[in-house]
């Protein structure tokens, strides 16, 4: 016999205390403090960059580009920091046909274009930087640098 509207029921909602589940995030602080030592990278390496820092969820925290960034590097940041926040791992390991079709179904929010990092405290993840402007390894490089120097655990 199979239920039906009358004799079916609904689960019972759970307990207020394990209904809602706690999250990090990055503290507005820590991304701006994260954005102003990438552009500060990129400057050192004579490298006008672009940078965003995202939540887990993919929401913007922080942004900045270079006065002499090129035009297209802070949408190309934050897709970084989107695809390093939401897979959790950093951009550029997709290949084949992944690589073409992730940007494709998610909009273009997702990139697997290098310099792109999660960002993890303690083992947490609070987000996802990006950094544009350079080369993918400039990026790749500048991102590693910008999470060293903020004291984040180290990304492989």
């Amino acid at each position: 016999m199979s239920p039906t509207a009358e004799t079916a029921t609904a689960p019972r909602p759970p307990a207020p205390a394990a209904a809602l589940r706690t999250q990090a995030v990055v503290t507005a602080d820590t991304a701006l403090h994260l954005v102003a030592l990438a552009l500060a990278e990129g400057a050192r390496r004579g490298i006008p960059v672009s940078a965003t820092v995202v939540d887990p969820g993919m929401g913007l925290i922080a942004c900045a580009k270079a006065d002499e960034a090129n035009p297209h590097g802070l949408e190309t940041s934050r897709r970084k920091a989107c695809t390093a926040a939401s897979k959790r791992r950093p951009t550029g390991w997709m290949g084949g046909q992944l690589a073409l079709t992730l940007p494709l179904a998610s909009g273009n929010a997702l990139t697997d274009v290098r310099g792109g990092l999660p960002i993890r405290y303690d083992g947490l993840l609070g987000g996802g930087l990006g950094v544009a402007g350079g080369t993918e390894d400039d990026d790749a490089e500048i991102a590693a640098a910008v999470l060293a120097a903020a004291g984040a655990d180290r990304t492989e």
